[in-house]
């Protein structure tokens, strides 16, 4: 199988822009329909499934590759390893963010730039630079966290090695139960307990909805692998059938993110996406020939875009106060592409 091609790095600028979309708010008339204003922010639900999917995958081919018989003791300690490499990855993009947001934080007229105000602004760049939000022991509340984006790196990090513990110590009752029906219940308990599965920053049982959510999705791509699995085995290649279906179901997805539709709507799309990723991670369809290196930096351009579209907005409507709403957003975007490349060349020269 394979698993990543350009139609899916084409996605994930898609739905990185539709998040970035959701957030143009800040540049926005009170009562103003922009778009994507009503969902755009379930778009973080493709990358935790995709994120599920790419684990499950690299969990099968290490256990392939494996000549030993038996559990690994340091299954806990390899899970928080992976995930811990997935972060270092992300990193550099995302502590620009945080600083950006930091001194967005002192230039704006909207804070008083006392003692006070500096030690706090410095324990939350800490904080968010180590991914911890989500563990409940800072304010999640968005006029107070640096770079509110970021809380998916930070549930990632929660739930994540949890995941992937489960998988490779209970394998059975893992692909046969859990990734089918929990992810469904804890949905459930979202939606029927605060009316959305797109909560991230209300603090529920024993934790914020952000990780319920997070953990949730993620199972949802373990699922969609399994889906990707038993196409890849049954299907044959270039289906024109399955690609159809691939393609209608974003564009279903896609519009109703971008629509004011009930909560159980928004979770039939999620579910939706799901089984979109699974026929996409098949490589039993069209769309698995494209090959491009355009939309494959396009695609590689969605993590610094994700990482600091925030901090950019709030520069944006502070120092462009009365310009227009879609320049404003063509100008953040426009600096977003130009801090992303200049960040992506210095990462690479770093490792190289």
């Amino acid at each position: 199988m394979k698993t990543k091609n350009s139609f899916l790095e084409l996605l994930r600028i898609v739905f990185c822009l539709i998040i970035f979309m959701h957030h143009s708010g800040f540049l926005a008339e009170d009562g103003m329909n922009y778009p994507f204003k009503s969902a755009g922010f379930f778009a973080v639900e493709f990358f935790f499934i995709l994120t599920g999917a790419l684990t499950c995958k690299h969990i099968e081919k290490k256990v392939h590759n494996s000549s030993s018989v038996g559990v690994d003791d340091g299954i806990m300690k390899s899970s928080l390893c992976y995930t811990m490499t997935k972060l270092k990855k992300i990193f550099p993009y995302a502590l620009l963010g945080i600083v950006l947001s930091y001194v967005f934080y002192f230039v704006s007229a909207d804070y008083t730039k006392s003692v006070k105000d500096i030690v706090f602004g410095s324990w939350n760049i800490i904080y968010e630079a180590l991914f911890l939000p989500m563990t409940g022991i800072m304010n999640a509340d968005l006029n107070v966290y640096l770079n509110s984006p970021l809380w998916y790196l930070s549930a990632m990090l929660i739930t994540l090695p949890v995941i992937m513990y489960l998988k490779e110590r209970f394998n059975d009752v893992f692909d046969n139960y859990l990734c089918i029906f929990l992810p469904l219940i804890m949905h459930g308990y979202l939606i029927n307990k605060y009316g959305t599965v797109g909560s991230f920053g209300t603090f529920g049982v024993l934790t914020y909805t952000g990780v319920i959510r997070g953990f949730s999705d993620i199972l949802l791509g373990f699922l969609a692998y399994r889906i990707a699995k038993v196409i890849d085995g049954k299907m044959k290649k270039d289906n024109i059938i399955l690609t159809f279906t691939e393609v209608l179901s974003y564009i279903f997805v896609i519009y109703t993110f971008n629509t004011n539709v009930d909560a159980y709507t928004y979770e039939f799309a999620i579910l939706l996406l799901m089984l979109s990723l699974g026929i996409s991670f098949s490589g039993k369809t069209y769309t698995s020939k494209i090959s491009a290196n355009f939309l494959n930096h396009l695609g590689k351009l969605s993590v610094p875009i994700y990482c600091i579209h925030w901090p950019v907005y709030k520069f944006v409507s502070f120092y462009f106060d009365g310009v227009t709403y879609w320049l404003g957003v063509l100008v953040t975007l426009l600096v977003c592409v130009l801090i992303s490349e200049c960040m992506m060349f210095i990462v690479k020269k770093r490792n190289s």
